[in-house]
């Protein structure tokens, strides 16, 4: 038996409201991680999940791709990608912290 690709998606507030969105042509770890650096997506970063077809369920998996983010971050994050990486992991702008 053959096993299926683990897919990762972002939730976010599209044109119908809260969406969840799956790019089949994007839709692994590292392209959703890239997605949320480079703000490629359509609204407000709600979180990310992981589905596991094999297993038959999904997985909120917002944390821990905030701390890889973290981890390699090397730059200020500002606006969603900051606001994600806040309500995840806790970061504060080191910009606004020092106001």
């Amino acid at each position: 038996m053959s096993s299926l690709p683990i897919y990762y998606l972002y939730l976010d507030y599209g044109k119908a409201g809260r969406e969840s969105v799956i790019d089949y042509e994007r839709c692994f770890k590292s392209d959703v991680i890239d997605d949320i650096l480079t703000n490629n997506y359509q609204g407000a970063l709600l979180g990310v999940h992981c589905i596991d077809r094999d297993e038959g369920r999904w997985t909120d998996v917002s944390e821990d791709i905030a701390r890889e983010i973290m981890d390699d971050l090397d730059f200020e994050p500002e606006g969603d990608l900051a606001e994600f990486l806040c309500r995840e992991v806790g970061y504060t702008n080191r910009l606004e912290a020092a106001e």
